[in-house]
């Protein structure tokens, strides 16, 4: 690691330390931490997942990022409409390899199907959208959130999806 890269990672390892000691709320500190973050990982958004199991419910945080989404913040899952207890319970990682065909989870695989609602700025201002709806990454079998921001592999300029 070169001195430059080191010096920033302390710099980011003191500014989240500052934001945990300075805020108070839980999605605050989020908010708060992104920035610091995005210094040392491209973010395009982060999911932070709390569970609580004498209630049986998870609960959705979202760090905030440049990119502009519809995703809900401090969306409660009880556990059956949530992987996390699952992951939890198993300690295996989850991959869904057909969302459309995913039965399980009901609230979760609405909420991934929905392009409509969750599309991020770039997709949900395009005149082609109704055409390739992001490109279909979440019915490809991505199975994660990042199926809610802009398409990387979108080749469309700015002029041709009318901005």
């Amino acid at each position: 690691m070169t001195p430059d890269a080191l010096s920033t990672r302390s710099e980011v390892l003191i500014e989240v330390a500052e934001s945990v000691a300075s805020h108070q709320s839980l999605p605050a500190l989020l908010l708060a931490l992104s920035p610091s973050l995005a210094k040392l990982v491209p973010l395009a958004g982060v999911g932070l997942v709390l569970y609580d199991a004498g209630r049986s419910v998870s609960k959705l945080y979202h760090l905030e990022s440049s990119v502009p989404h519809g995703i809900p913040s401090e969306y409660e899952f009880t556990a059956e409409q949530s992987p996390t207890a699952t992951v939890l319970e198993t300690r295996q990682p989850l991959y869904f390899p057909d969302l459309e065909a995913e039965t399980r989870y009901p609230v979760l695989m609405r909420m991934l199907r929905d392009k409509e609602t969750y599309r991020a700025s770039r997709c949900a201002r395009c005149r082609w959208f109704e055409l390739c709806k992001g490109n279909f990454r979440c019915p490809q079998g991505t199975g994660d959130i990042s199926c809610w921001f802009n398409e990387p592999a979108c080749y469309l300029t700015d002029a041709e999806i009318g901005l």
